[in-house]
C-alpha cells in the first residue's frame, strides 16, 4: 500500500507531493450521519508526518470523498493499494 501527502510548499507557491509511510489502525467508529456525508469520519489509516503518526479522515460531500489530516494545514493524502 502507498499514500502520498499533497502539500504548499513553505512561501504557498506551488504544491509539493510526497510519498508517506502508512499503516493500517482500526477503529471502531460507527457513527454516521443519516444521509451519509459529512466530515471527520476517521479512517483506518494512519500515515507517517514529521515522524509522528497521524489519523486520516474523511470528508464526503456529493459522490466522492476527500482525505486529509485533521489540523495539519489544507493537506490531502492519496491512498493506494
Amino acid at each position: 500500500m502507498q499514500a502520498y501527502l499533497h502539500t504548499k510548499n513553505d512561501d504557498n507557491s506551488c504544491f509539493l507531493t510526497r510519498e508517506v509511510e502508512i499503516k493500517a489502525k482500526y477503529t471502531n467508529y460507527t457513527k454516521l450521519t443519516k444521509s451519509g456525508y459529512g466530515c471527520d469520519f476517521p479512517s483506518d489509516y494512519m500515515i507517517k508526518v514529521n515522524n509522528k503518526w497521524r489519523r486520516v479522515y474523511i470528508m464526503c460531500y456529493g459522490n466522492g470523498a476527500t482525505l486529509y489530516i485533521k489540523n495539519y494545514g489544507k493537506n490531502t493524502v492519496d491512498i493506494y493499494n
